[in-house]
């Protein structure tokens, strides 16, 4: 009998800990500039900012997770970090994907389609449930 219970509190915690845990705004890292590939330059007064936040989670942690903006590499995040990008208002197609090699895991290439009206920030979260995937906040 005490094997059992054993046997599931340890299945439970093996299956919590590959669940991410969220980050608040404020306790997120900015990605450092070496990891901030494109669009970085606020350039146009019609502009939004798509800000992206990695939850934290044991796995997956030691890799870094490239997001495409319309298929143009913009970045790479570490865990429990917050990368912010200037877009123009209009449909786009957000993608993660591997950024570090090693052992690291490739998420699938499929993309969010997102429509960002003007004057409006969108805010994403990327997390991980068995996969990572972008989730609008």
């Amino acid at each position: 009998m005490n094997k059992h219970i054993l046997a599931a509190v340890a299945a439970t915690t093996l299956l919590s800990a590959c669940a991410s845990s969220p980050v608040l705004d404020a306790d997120a890292k900015g990605v450092p500039p070496s990891r901030m590939l494109a669009f970085q330059t606020h350039t146009s007064p019609r502009q939004v900012r798509v800000i992206i936040i990695r939850d934290s989670a044991f796995f997956g942690s030691a890799c870094d997770l490239g997001v495409k903006i319309d298929g143009t590499l913009a970045g790479a995040l570490g865990s429990s970090e917050r990368a912010i990008f200037w877009v123009e208002p209009g449909d786009h197609v957000l993608t993660l994907s591997a950024y570090s090699g090693g052992l690291c895991w490739t998420p699938a290439s499929k993309g969010t389609e997102t429509h960002i009206k003007p004057g409006q920030d969108r805010r994403y979260r990327i997390v991980y449930n068995q996969e990572f995937s972008l989730t609008p906040e």
